[in-house]
């Protein structure tokens, strides 16, 4: 007995059964630790499903409908979408259309610039004061340049909203370059924070152009678009931050910074109050777009092909359809449906380990590394993307492999595969709704894309209405496009220039010349 006398003793039931074999082990009983010391099975003698005596009643407020958001349209264009929850922390974003997709020779580069200038000085106040003054709010702030806009997020406590939009938008989109160059002390301060910038990016541009799945994806763009609008790239190299100055930073940024450009999003915030802070902060910014924004993005399919002795990998991407088209969310259902992920995957169920490209490509060719779909959905167009990676030396079989895959586009799907996939498509897109910032960004996307806002809601409605024809067809539609491929790796086993088109439609067995 002594090697239980440490937490707990063992009591025989109320009676012994006699006989040689002593008593049945089922009549024993521990007692716990709190009853040896308390004396009582349980510490609790609350039942925590009822309220607690004395408690005062809980004062319940009906609060808005949270699912129509509000949207304000200033004078001059700029736009202003909250919803409210009525959560104690609030989340704000301001999203400009100043990306790499309106970048010219001479300006390349220059909204990585000026993502990495955000916070860090405004064109009212030097960047220690504005460091010093966020640094004393309770909030934290992001800035990201993507291929077709700049959005910059804070989130923070409620009650301080006002003061986190106001650093915001000051820091952000009124960043530094927008002062007024034309004067010699303010130029020249700009000079000197824009080559102490140049000298720290140096590390990150190395990582950049190291970065096999960035380049594999700029190398896909450029082909979809034969490197014009969307087709820019978004790797950053020493020769384009050269080449980057006070003056071309500001002119870039002055031609796209228009009221019809802007929109800023907000959850959990008052409405008449981000309105109010926007009004007085963006209200003078000229009316309307730029023209250069206007530019529209051209597909056109193409290749693009990088030698390189890391792996072998290969990217084949379909024209596919914009936000304002219905079949738009057959093509986002059809997207889990093809799913993919890495050769290793562990956890519980939800990862997409019986989608299409884990059970005929990552379960039966052991060599594969990565096969996954990429949905790459911009303002007014998109592409429709597999991506593959091997060993070094399996490029020809990586690139037989990635055909069949996409043609499996073509494939109806089972009553199984089309119930699991929008099973899957529905749990993702409401998981990421769920948070405060991807509500946020969420509102913003959308009244930038097409002026309004549509719930999960009725995106729900819409995937639970398609249909296995719906996914079909949608799937015959991209593989009809021209296709853009971009290919990485040792390119000696590599299909001849131009013959993907025709392997895709079947026409070409084998992609030995």
């Amino acid at each position: 007995m002594g090697y239980m006398a440490g937490l707990s003793i063992w009591r025989t039931g109320p009676r012994l059964l006699s006989g040689v074999r002593g008593f049945h082990t089922s009549s024993l009983r521990q007692i716990t630790l709190s009853e040896r010391i308390f004396g009582t099975t349980s510490i609790f003698k609350q039942d925590l499903i009822k309220p607690f005596v004395g408690s005062p009643e809980p004062n319940y407020v009906a609060g808005e409908d949270p699912s129509k958001p509000a949207i304000t349209k200033l004078d001059n264009g700029v736009r202003v979408v909250t919803q409210d929850f009525g959560r104690p922390m609030s989340a704000v974003a301001a999203f400009v259309d100043i990306s790499p997709r309106y970048e010219t020779l001479e300006t390349a580069g220059s909204s990585y610039m000026l993502e990495k200038l955000a916070f860090k000085g405004s064109s009212k106040r030097p960047p220690v004061q504005v460091i010093r003054d966020i640094e004393n709010l309770p909030a934290s702030f992001t800035a990201t340049a993507s291929r077709e806009m700049m959005a910059s997020c804070a989130e923070g406590l409620r009650y301080k909203s006002k003061d986190i939009l106001t650093a915001l938008i000051e820091s952000s989109v009124l960043s530094r370059p927008m002062a007024d160059v034309s004067d010699y002390e303010t130029k020249e301060y700009i000079q000197e924070e824009l080559t102490a910038m140049k000298a720290l990016l140096q590390d990150d541009i190395k990582e950049q152009a190291e970065n096999a799945q960035l380049i594999i994806l700029d190398a896909l763009h450029d082909a979809a678009y034969n490197g014009r609008t969307l087709g820019h790239p978004t790797i950053v190299t020493d020769s384009m931050l050269k080449k980057i100055t006070p003056e071309s930073l500001h002119m870039f940024m002055m031609e796209l910074l228009t009221g019809e450009n802007i929109v800023i999003s907000g959850c959990d915030v008052d409405h008449d109050e981000t309105v109010a802070v926007v009004s007085e902060m963006l209200g003078h910014l000229p009316k309307g777009t730029s023209n250069r924004s206007r530019l529209p993005p051209k597909y056109t399919g193409g290749e693009v092909r990088i030698r390189s002795e890391d792996q072998a990998r290969i990217a084949i991407g379909f024209e596919g359809y914009r936000w304002e088209d219905k079949e738009i969310v057959a093509q986002f259902v059809l997207s889990h449906l093809m799913g993919g992920g890495d050769y290793f995957s562990t956890g519980g169920p939800g990862k997409g380990l019986l989608t299409r490209l884990y059970t005929d490509v990552l379960n039966r060719h052991h060599w594969v590394n990565s096969a996954i779909t990429s949905n790459l959905l911009y303002a007014d167009s998109s592409v429709f993307a597999i991506q593959m990676s091997s060993f070094a030396n399996k490029m020809e079989d990586l690139t037989e492999t990635a055909i069949s895959a996409a043609q499996s586009l073509a494939k109806a799907p089972t009553p199984v595969e089309l119930e699991r996939a929008k099973r899957q498509a529905i749990g993702n897109m409401l998981a990421n709704t769920d948070g405060r910032l991807v509500t946020c960004e969420d509102l913003g996307r959308q009244v930038s894309i097409y002026d309004k806002y549509t719930t999960p809601e009725e995106f729900v409605t819409r995937i639970e209405k398609l249909t296995a024809t719906d996914l079909k067809s949608v799937g015959e539609k991209l593989l009809s496009s021209n296709p853009s491929v971009a290919l990485m790796g040792d390119l000696q086993t590599a299909p001849e220039q131009g013959q993907f088109k025709s392997m895709l439609t079947g026409g070409t067995k084998s992609i030995k010349a």
